[in-house]
């Protein structure tokens, strides 16, 4: 009878799904021309329907379906939060979404609440996490919204807060409240042992709005913590466990939290180089004062060098090809300098374009891109002939530079110094480098032409205090393996051991597969598989041993 219900289970599960998939594939094609009424009296019939269902279900022992119906109508509703605002035009910029993704997430958590719902609650706490990324990002000037370190410190100040809530949830859902804890802060730790990663979680001392919200989610996950280990301490026994509890949560977070600041202190000052910044992020101000840069009308633009066209001076084949910048071919002859504008430079491509373009009678489509910039200026097709028809082409000498050269581009050393943006050193021309001489950060960025640029490097290649602290962080993190199995252990909670133990495994395959990546150029391909295969067999003979005697154990 039991193989009966689950049979009948799995099939009802399957044919909601199938239902559910095609109403909304028939109100995704039959959106834009129903009314705005309308609209929302589908998003709530479903949502409430979904919700009416899983009630009805849980009560007739369904449990199962009604708790996948739950998320179902728990999703819904989160989805109907941001399509009843697009359909009235509710403002969608950062802090907006921020606004109805916690609209959404309380309306997941009283139902999960409201309906004693694990699998909402999951629902729900996976939406907290992206309203605290959003609203971060809402809030955060580009500088610290930029820094990788201060967006990971506010990730484990969630993990805090999960902590904090599981101190204050001691029967319900204290236990989801504990895996889900664990399972995050294991997710962190292995995100965190990832080499190329952690060059990255640099910061720069920035305090604005972003830096607040990130401390305010500290101190709010550190007052709710405090809080619920003092009134958890009532009894010898339960402040005994209490307490125990709380020292392995401490070190765990403590590791983690020194782990960034190393991470600040490696990836924070020295570890990049410094660029000069692009000219249309310059202000005007700081615009004028950059080299390679000039400002009009349109905000700052690169400065465009200026190169005389020597080409044009060779008269015969033999005279151009000695000269290593030149190359004879089709060439724009009188009446061209319309069309030459729209050619940006090159001219020997956009010669024989044209000459395509009079061979075909001026067939616009074989006169593209002439007939596009037509179009743009507003010629009509008979204006566009007409300047088409006043150019001609013939053979002869052009530039074989591309359209839009650089200062490497130009070998004379008086044509490098009369452009602003190029400078002549050690007998080649480059660009004007303000930056280069800025070996931090901090120094960096106190010229506002200047940008940090963080290296990513990892393997072999990674400098020396790089690699030291990512063989400190996966180390820090098979500890904190080691605290969360042996803190399973000691409650007889055989899924955080296999979550342990889990992550212990993946953490291996992890860093052989990495091994393989940085070093198989150093060694037989076939030599690095068949010592990872015997490892990895041997190793996982003897996790699985491991594993079921902590299980039987507890």
């Amino acid at each position: 009878m039991q193989s009966r219900s689950s049979f009948g289970t799995i099939v009802a599960v399957l044919g909601s799904c199938l239902v559910a998939l095609g109403v909304a594939w028939l109100v995704a094609q039959n959106w834009q021309s129903m009314a705005a009424p309308l609209k929302v009296l589908v998003l709530a019939v479903a949502t409430f329907g979904a919700l009416a269902a899983a009630v009805l279900l849980r009560q007739r022992g369904y449990a199962g379906v009604g708790a996948a119906l739950l998320v179902l109508a728990s999703l819904l509703f989160s989805l109907s939060v941001f399509l009843v605002a697009q359909i009235f035009s509710t403002d969608v910029d950062l802090q907006g979404n921020a606004w109805l993704t916690a609209l959404a997430v309380v309306g997941v958590l009283a139902v999960a609440y409201g309906l004693d719902s694990r699998a909402s609650l999951v629902v729900g706490l996976s939406g907290v996490l992206v309203w605290l990324l959003l609203q971060f990002l809402a809030v955060a000037s580009a500088a610290s919204a930029n820094e990788g370190g201060l967006v990971a410190l506010l990730f484990l100040g969630a993990g805090l807060l999960f902590y904090a809530l599981k101190l204050l949830h001691r029967e319900r859902f204290s236990s989801l409240y504990r895996v889900w804890t664990v399972l995050y802060i294991l997710l962190f730790g292995y995100v965190l042992s990832f080499q190329s990663l952690l060059t990255l979680l640099g910061a720069r001392n920035v305090w604005d709005r972003g830096t607040a919200f990130v401390t305010a989610v500290w101190a709010v996950a550190l007052a709710l913590a405090a809080v619920a280990w003092v009134r958890n301490r009532s009894g010898a026994g339960a402040a005994a466990a209490a307490k125990r509890e709380a020292v392995v949560a401490a070190a765990v977070f403590a590791a983690l939290l020194l782990v960034l600041f190393a991470c600040r202190w490696v990836a924070g000052e020295g570890l990049g180089s410094c660029r000069p910044q692009p000219c249309w992020q310059l202000a005007e101000t700081v615009c004028e004062s950059a080299p390679a840069c000039d400002w009009g009308e349109s905000g700052c633009q690169d400065h465009p060098l200026d190169l005389p066209d020597t080409c044009g001076g060779h008269p015969d084949a033999v005279s151009c090809a000695a000269d290593e910048d030149c190359r004879w071919g089709s060439r724009l002859a009188d009446g061209c300098a319309t069309v030459e504008s729209w050619c940006d430079g090159n001219g020997f491509a956009c010669a024989d374009q044209l000459q395509r373009c009079v061979d075909t009678g001026y067939d616009f489509v074989a006169c593209t891109p002439f007939a596009d910039d037509c179009w743009r200026q507003g010629l009509g097709r008979d204006d566009c002939v007409a300047v088409l028809a006043g150019c001609t082409v013939a053979e002869g000498c052009n530039s074989s530079l591309p359209p839009n050269p650089g200062c490497m581009q130009i070998r004379d050393a008086g044509l490098c110094a009369a452009n602003p943006p190029c400078e002549w050193a050690d007998g080649a021309c480059r660009d004007v480098d303000l930056c280069a001489a800025a070996a931090s950060a901090s120094a960096c960025e106190a010229d506002p032409r200047c940008g940090w640029q963080q290296l990513r490097i990892a393997g072999a290649d990674a400098p020396p205090r790089a690699l030291a602290l990512w063989i400190v962080v996966n180390l820090v993190f098979l500890g904190v393996i080691l605290l969360v199995i042996g803190y399973g252990s000691w409650l007889g909670d055989s899924t955080l051991i296999n979550l342990g133990i889990a992550f212990f495994a993946l953490d291996v395959v992890t860093r052989y597969i990495g091994f393989v990546i940085d070093f198989w150029g150093y060694a037989s391909l076939s030599v690095v598989f068949i010592a990872g295969g015997v490892i990895l067999l041997f190793g996982g003979w003897k996790l699985e041993q491991w594993r079921r005697r902590l299980v039987n154990r507890s």
